[in-house]
């Protein structure tokens, strides 16, 4: 179970009980049948990309990408990681490059985050800054 942390305070955001395994946020994006797919750090972004009508998943943080996941992904021609612009998010991209090489396509959220720049922006913006072109295709 995953659960927000309560209050100000450095650290972590978003926690987990102890001995809770890692898991994918919005699994079911998954099974859509889609040719590509956006993935986050954190749910809540998941949530916003997904209010954009981009399908997504999310991780429960820079260090959660477990080996196992490359053969959910392998099936997507492109993979949007929706990077954090922070130290956690350079450190989620290099974890991503090698495993998901073929079809990662890391767009860096200049400044912030999925959330920050859909406030700031808007969802057409967002949207735009993710999928460019594409989006007139689908």
């Amino acid at each position: 179970m995953r659960f927000r942390r309560l209050g100000e305070g450095s650290g972590d955001k978003y926690l987990s009980a102890p001995g809770d395994p890692v898991r994918i946020y919005n699994p079911e994006a998954l099974q859509r049948g889609t040719r590509a797919i956006c993935l986050t750090e954190g749910e809540f972004d998941c949530v916003v990309a997904e209010l954009c009508d981009m399908p997504c998943i999310g991780l429960p943080g820079a260090q959660s990408w477990q080996p196992a996941w490359t053969r959910l992904l392998e099936q997507y021609d492109s993979v949007f990681f929706l990077q954090d612009d922070d130290d956690a998010g350079r450190t989620m991209a290099k974890a991503l490059a090698k495993p998901l090489r073929s079809n990662l396509r890391t767009i860096v959220m200049n400044g912030g985050d999925v959330t920050s720049f859909f406030l700031e922006h808007g969802r057409e913006a967002l949207r735009e800054k993710v999928l460019g072109k594409q989006q007139e295709r689908s």
